[in-house]
């Protein structure tokens, strides 16, 4: 006779077991769902801005503007040039900014208007931090009790800080001949292209079709969801936008123009460059045409951006855009300061003129092709190492045929000895 209690005892046990896996496997599960979810509707989080829903004149809801003028320059610290700030840095992310005492209304989740401000402020007169304007907006009433910040806050800063001129405007196209003129824009945008909720970013320059825009909720993948991606192109900390793109995806609804006092009242071509360059560049085709060392890729247009890279001596280069002295590579690596470059028409170089002589081998990372013939059409028979000294006996327009009879090479990858 079989014996049934051993049996349903292991069943049970086993039962046992089965059920705590299940419950277990569930439990991340739900958790990795909730991480996911809390990643997608980050923005959702984030506290809308007031649309001025009553309609009222911008201009007339800041308090005492002729009594206060100027009051707000005894903040400010040295001038640093054009500066970027974000709501969400870690200096400041989770510090209040709230007029009710709610812990919920941090920087992170309702600090674009001050931060914005905090941005023009600092790229025109001087260095004032996002922490300190959230201060300031608190104090004189300009934090509502729900909805960010109010519309009035802005015009305040005008006046506060003493700009030599401002603006407010609901109209595009104003807004573009003020950002030709120099100025700084701070935009209120609706859902669309840079928020799901209310959100402040800033307009700091126009090159030909493009805006040059500081967002202050920056984060790793906000333009690549659908709805955004492709368009706008990321350098450093600056979007860029086509005009047609930010007309048609930002939903904006109004315009607050600064001069930019320590400018020089011509457009935001140069913003963060260092360079007193009066050269006018265009996209096209440049040649690297530095004297020894290689020419720096940097994440920006500007030397305070960080290097991304280096081009060779005789590299050739596809610009798609420029911003002021410096171009921005098509394949998206980086930017290099154009004043170290030679534009060429077409795919060969009809500018710089090579003669016979002593070449050295200056290609960035592969090696150096030889063909049968002076023209890319023709066969590879060869490489050179980087580095390497050839001999070249006579030359085709920036074709270099080696003495000893081996073949061609682009002499725009080298440098003569």
């Amino acid at each position: 006779m079989i014996k049934l209690k051993p049996i349903l005892s292991c069943m049970l046990i086993l039962l046992i077991v089965t059920y705590s896996f299940s419950y277990i496997s569930f439990a991340s599960l739900e958790t990795n769902v909730k991480q996911i979810e809390e990643e997608i509707i980050d923005e959702s989080n984030l506290e809308p801005e007031w649309l001025n829903p009553n309609n009222e004149t911008v201009d007339d809801q800041s308090i005492n503007l002729a009594r206060n003028r100027g009051e707000g320059r005894s903040l400010l610290g040295s001038y640093q040039g054009l500066t970027y700030y974000s709501q969400a840095d870690s200096r400041w992310a989770n510090k209040l900014y709230t007029s009710t005492n709610n812990s919920s209304q941090t920087m992170k989740s309702s600090g674009c208007g001050p931060t914005a401000a905090a941005i023009v402020v600092s790229s025109s007169i001087g260095s004032i931090l996002p922490s300190t304007m959230a201060d300031l907006f608190v104090r004189n009433g300009y934090r509502t009790p729900n909805n960010g910040t109010a519309w009035s806050a802005f015009p305040f800063v005008a006046n506060y800080f003493a700009f030599n001129n401002y603006q407010y405007t609901t109209s595009f196209n104003d807004a573009i001949d003020f950002l030709r003129k120099g100025y700084y824009v701070i935009v209120s945008c609706g859902n669309g292209l840079f928020t799901t909720n209310g959100h402040y970013v800033v307009l700091i320059g126009i090159n030909g079709n493009n805006l040059l825009i500081y967002d202050t909720y920056m984060y790793h993948g906000k333009f690549d969801i659908p709805s955004r991606k492709g368009k706008v192109s990321i350098s450093g900390n600056t979007i860029y936008c086509t005009v047609e793109n930010f007309r048609k995806y930002a939903n904006y609804r109004a315009f607050w123009c600064y001069s930019n006092n320590r400018g020089d009242n011509s457009a935001n071509s140069n913003n963060g460059n260092n360079s007193t360059s009066s050269k006018k560049y265009s996209s096209g085709t440049y040649q690297v045409a530095t004297k020894n060392l290689p020419l720096r890729i940097r994440k920006g247009p500007g030397t305070n951006y960080k290097i991304a890279g280096r081009l060779s001596k005789g590299s050739r280069v596809s610009i798609n855009y420029t911003n002021g002295n410096w171009g921005h590579l098509s394949n998206n690596k980086g930017w290099i300061c154009l004043d170290y470059c030679k534009k060429v028409n077409g795919n060969t170089n009809q500018n710089i003129k090579y003669s016979s002589g002593i070449y050295r081998v200056a290609t960035h990372s592969l090696p150096l092709r030889i063909r049968k013939g002076p023209s890319t059409k023709y066969k590879i028979i060869g490489r050179l190492k980087k580095g390497r000294k050839v001999t070249i006996d006579y030359t085709q327009n920036n074709w270099g045929h080696l003495s000893n009879n081996a073949g061609w090479i682009c002499l725009d990858y080298c440098v003569k000895m």
